[in-house]
């Protein structure tokens, strides 16, 4: 790793993460505005490499999160567009307080209505880069709302469970005032642009882009812009994203052509008054990197408010594979922030190669189902265990399910697992550890969908890889059957030997008696792996007196809908409430509809 200081802290409640030269940095600020929703979580690395990237050239770079969002304060009250404007500020100033004579500012789709508020109001900027320009407020909604519709759709989760009053993407849910503040939002040129250098990244698709460039070009002297084709590969899915490296060389190279060092140029960052805690009523939390065998790994530790008795531990990883430690729709820092109002205290981290954690591997190299992550789980479990003294709770989803599993198998310090949607025990070694081969659909899910109307008019528009689709039909055919081989003779098959070490694995844990809970969307590839293991019937988990085992129904494999979330947390406090001594009286959590308990 570079040469860099990365320091995350929280200011005002805002959570923050600045990056700069660890020596004398140059006198010019970058302000990172990030994305919204869905986009924020799949540009959460691509974030953290394009700071290091401008940090390298010398610039002090900080990036942030807005109230309500990821790691931040949610405020006391009902909020718009104006308290995220209003962070922005903030960050800022901080920014100035920190040496910075002069600010350029980024925004990413969403992230430039925010820059365009800095450009329209502040006098210290001396340049602005627009990103995937949102020209319309008002569009942008009706279309986020249309993504998550036609996500319900392609999921099989019933309509009636969406709001469609409200705005949201993957259960990521905008305030209320902030949609109806971003309904108003037309993208346009203040005259301040026309007095600074800009840099304009657009698609060449898009009509709000183009619209944007037209504009610029007709106003605005000092205007440079580039093609951005690969804002869809950033942004279509979490799981692939690709980092727009080119993207990243054209903005550090424009700061280094438009930012001319002032006479006093040379500045030394002084961190020391930058607090890595913020504090509210029900909870404390400290963000930290921690450095452990060539790692740096990012850390949110949620505690209960000073003064109060920790009890149980708990230790969410990343909430699939490459979502980053907030968790999709904030699952994660909710989920802390609850456990601290009962005595829990918690940690939510970034694996390798995810999020704000570093190294970053080579494009193509995964770490989900590697020994990697589950390296990553076990740092954490070394660093609860220093810290706190209570009872050690393991929390994943999907690949974090199975890091977790393996990590508690081997580490007695692991006191109970909570696993959703978990889809493997034990990778097969001869699978390459592709992004391809980590499938989550069901056997049965892909036959409900071979008779669904909407899914065979999308067939026969194209719009499905019927080759990829194929081949994933045809790797559920061979695996069943060899399911079915090693009910009797386990030893034959490579799939019959896999899961006697899986099962080795559970008998470890019922030995030591940890609690394992699976929550399961009904649907889901999760259950057809336990059934797998355990029977058609799942009659096998009844000699294992310390699984349990809850169905949701209308969910998908990410959790999306709200009573899939509610599911999830009572889940947790439920896990709290066995490894805590919690009175009756403080566990009072809303119910949410399960389809069933075992």
């Amino acid at each position: 790793m570079s040469d860099l200081v990365r320091y995350p802290f929280f200011h005002d409640g805002i959570a923050q993460i600045l990056a700069c030269p660890a020596g004398v940095a140059r006198d010019t600020g970058v302000l990172l505005c990030r994305p919204w929703g869905h986009d924020e979580v799949c540009s959460r690395k691509f974030y953290k490499i394009l700071a290091d990237a401008i940090a390298e050239a010398g610039f002090p770079t900080l990036r942030f999160d807005y109230p309500s969002t990821v790691d931040s304060i949610d405020p006391d009250t009902d909020h718009g567009l104006d308290t995220w404007m209003d962070a922005a500020d903030k960050s800022a100033d901080l920014l100035r307080k920190l040496g910075c004579k002069r600010i350029v500012v980024f925004g990413l789709a969403f992230g430039t209505v925010i820059a365009h508020h800095l450009v329209r109001t502040r006098k210290d900027l001396s340049g602005a880069i627009f990103a995937a320009p949102l020209a319309s407020g008002r569009r942008f909604i009706r279309e986020t709302k249309l993504s998550e519709k036609l996500l319900y759709e392609t999921e099989q989760i019933p309509l009636t469970r969406m709001d469609a009053d409200q705005t949201s993407i993957l259960g990521n849910v905008m305030p209320p005032r902030v949609a109806t503040d971003l309904s108003k939002f037309k993208l346009d040129c203040p005259d301040n642009l026309n007095e600074m250098p800009v840099l304009c990244l657009a698609r060449e698709n898009i009509k709000g882009d183009q619209d944007f460039v037209s504009l610029l070009s007709s106003q605005c002297s000092n205007a440079t812009v580039s093609d951005f084709p690969e804002f869809a590969d950033l942004t279509v899915e979490v799981l692939t994203s690709k980092v727009p490296y080119k993207m990243v060389g054209t903005v550090v190279d424009w700061m280094r052509e438009t930012q001319e060092p002032t006479s006093s140029a040379a500045v030394k960052i002084d961190l020391a008054n930058l607090k890595p805690t913020a504090v509210s009523d029900t909870y404390r939390e400290t963000a930290s990197y921690l450095d452990v065998a060539d790692k740096r790994l990012m850390i949110v530790a949620t505690e209960p408010p000073a003064g109060t008795d920790v009890g149980a531990v708990f230790i969410f990883g990343n909430t699939g594979g490459y979502d980053h430690h907030g968790g999709l729709a904030r699952n994660s820092v909710h989920a802390a922030r609850t456990l601290a109002e009962h005595g829990v205290a918690s940690i939510r981290f970034d694996s390798v190669n995810t999020g704000d954690s570093y190294p970053d591997l080579p494009v193509g190299q995964e770490v989900l189902y590697t020994p990697v992550s589950i390296e990553d789980f076990q740092h954490m479990v070394d660093f609860a265990s220093e810290k706190w003294p209570g009872p050690i709770t393991l929390v994943g989803r999907c690949s974090s399910a199975y890091a977790a599993f393996h990590t508690a198998a081997d580490d007695s310090r692991v006191r109970q697992l909570v696993l959703v949607n978990q889809l493997k025990f034990i990778w097969d070694k001869d699978v390459p550890n592709e992004l391809k081969n980590m499938m989550y659909r069901s056997g049965g899910e892909y036959k409900k969908r071979l008779s669904d109307p909407k899914i065979i008019k999308r067939l026969l528009k194209g719009d499905i890889d019927i080759p990829a689709a194929s081949k994933g039909v045809a790797r559920l055919a061979v695996r069943k059957a060899t399911e079915k081989t090693s009910q009797y003779l386990p030893q034959l098959t490579k799939f019959g030997r896999m899961k006697l070490e899986a099962l080795d694995m559970f008998q470890t844990l019922l030995t030591r008696n940890v609690p394992i809970h699976f929550l399961c969307s009904l649907g889901d590839g999760s259950i057809e792996e336990l059934e797998a293991h355990f029977g058609s019937d799942l009659s096998g988990l009844s000699g294992l007196t310390n699984v349990t085992y809850t169905t949701i129904e209308h969910a998908d494999h990410r959790l999306t809908p709200d009573h899939a979330r509610a599911a999830f947390i009572e889940t947790l406090v439920r896990a709290a409430e066995a490894s805590s001594e919690f009175s009756e009286s403080s566990l009072h959590v809303n119910q949410p509809e399960l389809a069933s308990t075992g």
